[in-house]
């Protein structure tokens, strides 16, 4: 049987999610037409952690089986919004 947990991170630290966000970021250049090049040169480190870290307001959950991470969710909406 399966059991799903959620976990914030919306507090840090970000790095939990490191090998996910890079997959996915591997994956989404994979399946891309246009601007691959720019999709592949993206990972954790140069994508989500400066803007997590610039953010206002940060909002990170991981969905865990167990103790396995499996999926970031709403990965990261850590923009910066003028109006919130």
């Amino acid at each position: 049987m399966i059991k799903i947990t959620y976990h914030d991170f919306s507090n840090g630290p970000i790095e939990q999610c490191c090998n996910l966000c890079n997959a996915r970021m591997y994956l989404q250049a994979e399946r891309s037409k246009k601007h691959t090049m720019v999709l592949r040169s993206m990972n954790f480190d140069t994508r989500l952690k400066p803007s997590f870290e610039n953010a206002e307001k940060r909002f990170l959950y991981m969905a865990y089986d167990d103790v396995k991470p499996r999926c970031t969710l709403s990965f990261c909406t850590c923009f910066q919004w003028k109006q919130c």
